[in-house]
């Protein structure tokens, strides 16, 4: 990471010393974020926020696969997209250890089916690999105004709806410049709940 960079994702370290506690307000590290000028960024960063615990950080681009992207943070969680899909976590909770992205990929483009499966493998408490089958449609794209780190925009709004047994989820994309996923909230586990993922205003991708 550049200087710069790594002063951006340590954002929410410094919020933590000020504030002078374990667990910082999460409004004030996303006011932190939002007022942050990620324009003067030099390679691409992700901003993430956990539904289940609020936690919030600032990612840096740890590789590339392919289609994969793998970015992380300074404390080593991190994640994996395939074009904006989630397809892996790491130190995130049991996480996921893969989950399939062709279905959903497709039906972003708008040249797929609706309707499609998706296959998830995830650790379970006991360290087992436990593998899901879940049955997607996605809807959409309706046109909507959205806000990436605090900075208005319109982008079209998908939403993909899955189920697997008694485990249900809904994941939600938000796109610009055809089928670019600017911001997205995305599922992980029952236990860690959503994922929301922006991409900030400015930053080079």
């Amino acid at each position: 990471m550049t200087k710069l960079t790594k002063t951006l994702v340590a954002a929410t370290v410094m919020v933590v010393a000020l504030a002078g506690c374990k667990r910082p307000d999460p409004a004030t590290l996303r006011a932190v974020i939002n007022a942050t000028d990620f324009s003067q960024a030099t390679e691409p960063l992700l901003v993430t926020e956990f539904t289940s615990t609020r936690a919030i950080g600032v990612l840096a681009k740890a590789g590339v696969n392919g289609s994969v992207e793998s970015w992380q943070s300074l404390d080593g969680a991190g994640l994996a997209l395939d074009r904006g899909v989630l397809v892996r976590t790491l130190g995130i909770g049991r996480g996921i250890l893969i989950a399939d992205a062709t279905g959903t990929k497709a039906a972003l483009t708008g040249q797929g089916p609706r309707e499609y499966q998706r296959l998830y493998k995830q650790l379970t408490g006991d360290n087992q690999i436990a593998e899901s089958l879940f049955s997607c449609r996605m809807s959409g794209p309706v046109s909507e105004q959205i806000t990436r780190t605090g900075r208005a925009a319109t982008a079209n709004h998908w939403q993909e709806a899955c189920s697997s047994g008694s485990v249900s989820m809904v994941n939600d994309y938000w796109t610009q410049a055809g089928t670019d996923v600017v911001k997205s909230r995305q599922w992980i586990d029952s236990v860690a709940g959503h994922v929301l993922i922006e991409v900030p205003a400015g930053v080079p991708r």
